[in-house]
């Protein structure tokens, strides 16, 4: 396995303390050493480049971000240039309403980018959502059954299916479409909050709103009823997590949401967690979107307020899938790399804080869910490695890993295949696809195989070139076989 370098970031810029926030302050430097300041007032970025003043607002029409989307599907703007003009285009026209703040921030980021959303799993199937939109729209049997035209191997999708059975009896244009991204995303939390596979964070997010229980079809089906039936195709892909058609360039909009944005969520992978960073006092005095000179300024500036979090899983550097070695080699360039043995596994990321009543650990996966319950197998493992409780532990607040989870057998002193990892391993509480396997031997068990060190402590290591962090690493971990 090829494991690349995480992006390097310089050293932050000097920062001078003003009053009760800190404020970035640009030190320009003559060939005689004597320095001038810039104060923010002072940047080369227009004003209206800086943040709106209506913070909270989660009143963004849905219809503006299905307009963007329609226009990027349509067949004249495929071409990444095309698509990079269109964004461009729009943000520029909607600057000014986007929230940028707090949940409207949240809401407007996970109908963008849904699958960056791994806590809210709605639990809802193509099945339902037929009922519900014949429910909403009263569809009868005639219309229902173009409607299910979705299930032929040569038909549309079931979002394409249902927008094409609803605009033909449409009436009225689409500025009548008044459902806002707030109300998708209290009613896509609510129902999410049914679901054992969605984060317990998010369930008490709304328990804490004290809102009325409601019926998942009549949550749906009010929203349903006032979409457009463009509005209700994009709606039931960002309920399914899918606007892959789109192919929108990820990095390119988060940059016109903020600047910041796509390296934040290199150290906290969260929307929740990287709108809050942004709302702090060093970062709440940028523009959205600085001129070109002062980019690098304030990138740097801000970088040294960016750190892991225990509790927020830390994104995953950008890979390169390579075709032979060959490839690999091109793809690389000359730069250093390291070849390392692939163990067919599970992706994890262990957080471990150390707290008075003993050591908290959280394990993430691949898609950032929290799934420590479904493996806590490997508890005992993680804390006899990493010798928590004794003298030779090397952190005394938080450590955060990476590793792959196996399946290693006693009797034979060799890793199982990946598909025995099923049986060791549940799924919010529940074991899946196992029905039909054999029991668990007794000389089975998971074990986890760490190579990497993300956070020890007040060390961003993953800052940190790799061969640094790897050497981190082996003087922290002590190997036990198994």
């Amino acid at each position: 396995m090829i494991q690349p370098r995480r992006n390097h970031h310089q050293l932050p810029a000097p920062v001078i303390r003003m009053g009760p926030c800190t404020v970035p302050v640009l030190l320009c430097f003559s060939s005689s050493m004597s320095c001038r300041f810039l104060s923010p007032n002072q940047y080369h970025t227009p004003p209206s480049h800086f943040l709106p003043l209506s913070p909270y607002s989660m009143s963004f029409y849905f219809r503006h971000l299905c307009e963007l989307f329609d226009t990027i599907n349509s067949s004249g703007t495929k071409s990444p240039g095309n698509i990079s003009v269109v964004i461009h285009t729009w943000f520029d026209e909607h600057d000014a309403d986007i929230p940028r703040h707090g949940p409207g921030a949240v809401a407007f980021l996970s109908c963008l980018f849904p699958e960056r959303r791994p806590d809210r799993v709605l639990g809802v199937h193509k099945s339902d959502l037929e009922r519900i939109i014949q429910s909403a729209h009263g569809l009868g049997q005639t219309r229902m059954s173009e409607l299910q035209c979705w299930r032929n191997p040569d038909g549309p999708d079931f979002a394409a299916a249902v927008q094409r059975v609803l605009s033909v009896a449409e009436s009225g244009p689409r500025f009548r479409d008044s459902v806002t991204i707030g109300e998708i995303e209290q009613a896509l939390n609510r129902i999410a909050s049914r679901s054992p596979f969605s984060s317990s964070s998010l369930k008490d997010e709304v328990r804490q709103t004290n809102s009325e229980p409601v019926g998942r079809s009549n949550e749906l089906a009010a929203i349903f009823r006032r979409l457009h039936s463009s509005s209700t195709k994009w709606m039931i892909r960002i309920m399914f997590k899918d606007l892959s058609s789109l192919e929108l360039p990820e990095r390119l909009i988060l940059r016109r949401f903020h600047f910041l944005l796509p390296d934040l969520l290199q150290f906290q992978n969260s929307f929740h967690a990287c709108v809050a960073a942004l709302e702090t006092d060093t970062i709440k005095e940028m523009p959205i979107k600085p001129a070109e000179q002062d980019e690098n300024f304030l990138q740097n500036s801000a970088s040294c307020h960016f750190k892991p979090r225990p509790g927020i899983t830390v994104g995953l550097p950008c890979r390169d899938k390579a075709r032979s070695i060959a490839h690999c080699c091109q793809l690389v360039r000359g730069r250093t790399m390291s070849v390392e043995e692939k163990y067919d596994g599970e992706y994890c990321q262990i957080h471990v804080c150390l707290i008075e009543s003993g050591p908290k650990i959280q394990i993430f996966s691949k898609s950032g869910r929290d799934s420590t319950t479904d493996r806590a197998g490997v508890y005992g493992a993680i804390v006899a490695g990493l010798a928590i409780g004794t003298p030779q532990c090397k952190f005394q607040r938080t450590c955060i890993m990476e590793g792959e989870l196996l399946v290693w057998n006693d009797d034979s002193k060799q890793i199982e295949r990946f598909r025995k990892i099923r049986k060791h391993v549940q799924r919010a509480g529940h074991r899946l696809g196992c029905a039909q396997d054999s029991p668990i031997q007794e000389s089975e068990h998971l074990m986890v195989m760490l190579y990497d060190l993300l956070l020890l402590d007040d060390d961003i290591c993953v800052r940190e070139p790799h061969d640094r962090r790897r050497r981190q690493l082996r003087s922290t971990v002590r190997c036990i076989q198994g």
